[in-house]
């Protein structure tokens, strides 16, 4: 059998999806997905964060991040800040 060459893209997508599992598999205990992990990184790492902001930097549509928010704050594991209304 030949050795197959792959090239770059192959082994970064290979590498994402072996990093995706060994995320998930302690998060799916707790009912968890990597998305929840993400919001709670990334809030994490800028301090408070607006839902637009959060949105802007996953790939998830805004209801699905509305769910993975509503599941955060009824376990008691995230709070929401409402953006500042400026016009008044």
């Amino acid at each position: 059998m030949a050795n197959a060459h792959y090239g770059f893209g192959w082994y970064l997508k290979e590498a994402d999806k072996a990093i995706t599992r060994y995320v998930e598999r302690p998060l799916k205990e707790k009912g968890l997905t990597h998305f929840h992990w993400q919001v709670l990184n990334r809030t994490h790492m800028d301090g408070i964060s607006i839902k637009e902001n959060l949105y802007a930097r996953h790939y998830v549509s805004p209801a699905q991040l509305d769910e993975i928010l509503d599941s955060m704050v009824k376990r008691d594991g995230y709070y929401g800040v409402e953006p500042i209304d400026s016009s008044s």
